[in-house]
């Protein structure tokens, strides 16, 4: 495609993410666990790697003198290393007062990528590029400005897009140009990037790029590596020393959003191909599941890995096999695949979050109620909390739950949020706007399942120590739901439902929690199996598994269920969160009012607890 840099031909991009939380294919599952087992090599082998506190791991950067990787002359490095401390992932400096704005939407994806690569490089010193992709980030520079993180917003039109490059032409060292014959090489180049500040390019602008901008090839990886494998392999054995050790990244090639916060950072990313992207030239799953273990066994436990291992059926790991991967190796997910601009958005400043239970107007007829449950109303009423899933995957909460929470009828009927603990990291900004906008029939829980997504039951059981990496994960759990203000949380395991042991681990080591939500969607018979109190530190905590798919038919369900149960009944409502609006569960509590009474999750809590409490032993169904 001919791309003019006076007069633009632009072409609209279609790439659209699909939703985060589709369980993939049973025979994705079985090769990639083949392949696992086929190449699993004893972790004690490993062990002597894994160096550090498992709870926390400082920066192991290495700045190096070797030709990749210098990073003399940044201005942010002293200011980076002290707002890193007693923190889990890399934040940019300070947002820069004056914002250069440009819209990339309809870029074909070879300029997006340079674009993404130019902001990255750009926002290592200072964020000062900020590029709109979709449909919300336009809203969040207003936000950004109201809030104080920015004076001013200079917009750059088309046109001036790519005179970027020549206004920021001293802070790069050159170009770094892949191969498209192997697209593995857009993730090496995204490291390489980061570490010697090359922009990427591809070959069909490199040299216009070179004379334009005297901007001259650096790094040509055209030819350069046969497989995905040997190129990631290659940028384990020289890149990984001189990247951030805090982190990882696993991310398709052609997905685009997240690189500016990975080359602002130098983190390392790769990907693992499944049953279908490994039809494609260079790819292997074999090859490359031998790197993705000596990744996952070699780098410190307990750190985050940025990204998503899915981008189709059949294309990467898969989201239940990835999640059950990392886990077992003392690893967690924080999907952010497509999350854009995190750049600027984990450089905005930093204010006290409490997302936790706001008090209601007492004055007001439609302020929720904990009620001691004394009259004979209150006895024979199903009291229902709305929970709506993945909330874990903070780039929804850039822009798909912006749907439900801009909603005017948001407030009228009471709802579980879930969010991942790392967006206060990441998303300060956000995290801010969700405080102040929210109402008293808004509270927010922990999502899975805990400071970021893994299967507790798998978590270190590839490692020497199990129990000490679960109980740093808990530990980091603790820690980032208190700073937090949140003291519930919704975990759920790989299949079934939330075991038993499971929960009491959680109780036992999140001393302030309230309440535990379990499951994706119901993994429980029925009612009777819903509910249980766990024991651990002198405490009964009151558990209530999800109860419903979620889904369309979710007041279908929910119908059936109440018309089973006994009275008083206590009930989770799982709500896909891809599958509905506000308007639908405003609906939902409606058509089931006769019957139920819509509460926060915490308020179900106290009332199931009191209720409890009233009954004598032989008349209570509760599991202790």
């Amino acid at each position: 495609m001919a791309w003019c840099f006076h007069k633009l031909d632009i072409c609209r991009c279609s790439g659209k993410g699909l939703p985060f939380s589709a369980w993939r294919s049973t025979l994705c599952c079985l090769v990639v666990f083949v392949a696992w087992s086929l190449l699993f090599i004893s972790p004690r082998s490993a062990q002597a790697a894994l160096t550090g506190d498992l709870t926390m791991t400082p920066s192991s950067s290495e700045s190096g003198s070797s030709e990749i990787g210098d990073t003399s002359g940044d201005k942010a490095g002293k200011e980076v290393a002290q707002l890193n401390e007693n923190r889990i992932l890399p934040r940019s400096p300070s947002v820069a007062r004056r914002l250069k704005v440009a819209d990339i939407t309809h870029f074909p994806s070879e300029l997006r990528l340079t674009m993404i690569s130019l902001q990255g490089i750009v926002n290592q010193a200072e964020p000062r590029i900020y590029l709109v992709q979709k449909e919300y980030d336009k809203q969040w520079l207003e936000w950004l400005v109201e809030r104080g993180d920015v004076d001013e917003l200079e917009t750059v039109g088309l046109m001036d897009t790519f005179g970027m490059i020549r206004q920021f032409r001293d802070e790069l060292n050159g170009q770094v140009v892949v191969d498209p014959e192997l697209p593995a090489t857009i993730n090496v180049a995204t490291m390489i990037a980061g570490l010697d500040k090359l922009l990427i390019t591809s070959p069909d602008y490199a040299d216009r790029y070179a004379e334009q901008y005297d901007l001259p090839i650096v790094e040509d990886l055209r030819g350069r590596f046969k497989t995905s494998a040997e190129a990631y392999e290659w940028a384990w054995n020289t890149l990984w020393p001189k990247l951030s050790h805090d982190v990882l990244a696993i991310l398709h090639p052609t997905i685009l959003p997240l690189r500016d916060y990975l080359i602002q950072h130098k983190i390392f990313v790769w990907w693992q191909s499944g049953t279908v992207d490994a039809r494609d030239p260079g790819n292997s799953i074999v090859d490359e599941m031998r790197l993705t273990l000596k990744v996952l066994k070699t780098s410190p436990v307990n750190i985050p890995i940025l990204g998503y291992p899915w981008a189709g059926d059949g294309i990467g790991l898969g989201e239940q096999p990835g999640v059950t991967l990392f886990s077992s190796y003392g690893k967690y997910l924080v999907p952010t695949d497509h999350a854009a601009n995190l750049s600027v958005h984990s450089g905005t400043k930093e204010v006290p979050v409490n997302l936790g239970r706001l008090e209601p107007d007492p004055t007001s007829d439609d302020a929720p109620s904990t009620t001691e449950l004394k009259s004979p109303d209150d006895l024979t009423r199903v009291y229902v909390s709305y929970i709506l899933s993945d909330g874990d995957n903070l780039q929804a909460w850039l822009h798909f739950f912006r749907k439900y929470w801009d909603s005017p009828l948001r407030g009228e009927v009471p709802v579980g949020w879930t969010i991942g603990p790392l967006a206060l990291e990441l998303m300060p900004d956000v995290l801010d706007y969700l405080q102040q906008t929210r109402t008293p029939a808004d509270v927010f829980l922990c999502a899975v399942s805990g400071i970021g997504y893994a299967y507790l039951e798998h978590y270190g059981e590839a490692l020497e120590a199990p129990e000490e990496a679960r109980a740093g994960f808990l530990a980091l759990t603790a820690k980032y739901m208190d700073s937090l203000g949140i003291d519930m949380i919704w975990p759920m395991a790989a299949s079934g439902p939330v075991s038993e042991a499971m929960l009491t681990e959680y109780a036992q080591h999140l001393p302030d929690l309230v309440a535990i939500f379990p499951d994706y969607g119901q993994r429980v018979a029925g009612y009777d199996q819903a509910h249980l109190l766990v024991t651990a530190n002198g405490r009964q905590i009151p558990v209530f598994h999800a109860l419903g798919s979620g889904g369309t038919r979710m007041v279908d369900e929910l119908t059936r269920i109440v018309q089973g149960s006994p009275r008083p009944a206590f009930v989770h409502a799982f709500v896909f969160n891809w599958s509905h609006t506000m308007e639908d569960l405003v609906a939902g509590a409606k058509a089931l009012e006769a019957d139920c009474k819509f509460v926060r999750p915490d308020e179900l809590a106290t009332l199931y607890t009191r209720f409890v409490g009233q009954q004598p032993p032989e008349h209570s169904s509760v599991r202790s």
